[in-house]
């Protein structure tokens, strides 16, 4: 059945590789945050005066960000469907909004089974880490489950 399938996903604000491992099959599909980066003109430390258009500006900025990012989460989570196991990573702060997501959604707030810092690295080092995960720590925790998570609770 299908809820014995695994996913490790790797993401930053750019972009997401979500890994789904189920019986002998691995899959891979990219997402686009289609997020932009902004940059105020001039800006700080350039010795010119901060204008108050650009305060305006940014403001509109993150709201537009915060959205972008939100439909990011909701175009990854949508593919998470029949998920046992969902591991998480990647750096900074995309990652710890898709974990707030997850969590708010009944069905997925108990499938988090990782949420760790990985720095940026290549598509194969990326699918290795997700899957060195599966076949190690995963396993080796639900052998244990209950003693593991009292000492190690990842949260």
């Amino acid at each position: 059945n299908m809820l014995n399938k695994k996913i490790g996903i790797w993401l930053d604000s750019d972009k997401a590789y979500i890994f789904s491992f189920y019986q002998d099959k691995e899959e891979l599909e990219i997402i686009y945050s289609q997020v932009e980066h902004f940059q105020v003109q001039g800006g700080y430390g350039s010795g010119t005066a901060y204008k108050p258009q650009e305060a305006v500006s940014e403001s509109k900025y993150l709201e537009r960000k915060k959205a972008q990012l939100k439909d990011f989460y909701r175009r990854i989570i949508v593919r998470l469907g029949s998920s046992q196991a969902i591991a998480i990573f990647g750096p900074a702060e995309a990652k710890i909004g898709l974990k707030k997501a997850l969590e708010a959604r009944k069905e997925f707030k108990d499938k988090i089974v990782a949420f760790k810092a990985a720095g940026n690295m290549t598509d194969n080092q990326k699918r290795a880490l997700v899957r060195d995960f599966f076949n190690k720590e995963y396993l080796n925790r639900n052998l244990s489950l209950g003693s593991y998570m009292k000492k190690y609770s990842p949260f």
